[in-house]
């Protein structure tokens, strides 16, 4: 996938990690259009390895995870940019 976006090394970076997301999901507005959300893959384990007697360590744990979401997002919204940039 790296090879199909052009610009920077970050954002090559960026494209060739691999994230874990689920499906996308419709929302309905009562008023308005509909719109989109993509659930993100939190497991059991994500949740049992975030854990730590110690509250510096427990942190750590979290901020990794939120980390590793901030990726997904970085990444998605790098694809949608890919995606608009190309011609129909």
């Amino acid at each position: 996938m790296n090879n199909d976006i052009s610009g920077s090394a970050a954002d090559r970076q960026v494209a060739a990690q691999r994230c874990l997301v689920g499906q996308p999901v419709r929302l309905e507005q009562p008023d308005g259009a509909p719109q989109a959300a993509l659930r993100l893959c939190v497991s059991a384990r994500l949740v049992t390895d975030a854990w730590s007697a110690d509250s510096a360590q427990a942190q750590r744990n979290v901020q990794h995870i939120l980390d590793r979401i901030a990726h997904v997002l970085v990444k998605t919204e790098l694809l949608l940019d890919h995606t608009a940039a190309v011609p129909a």
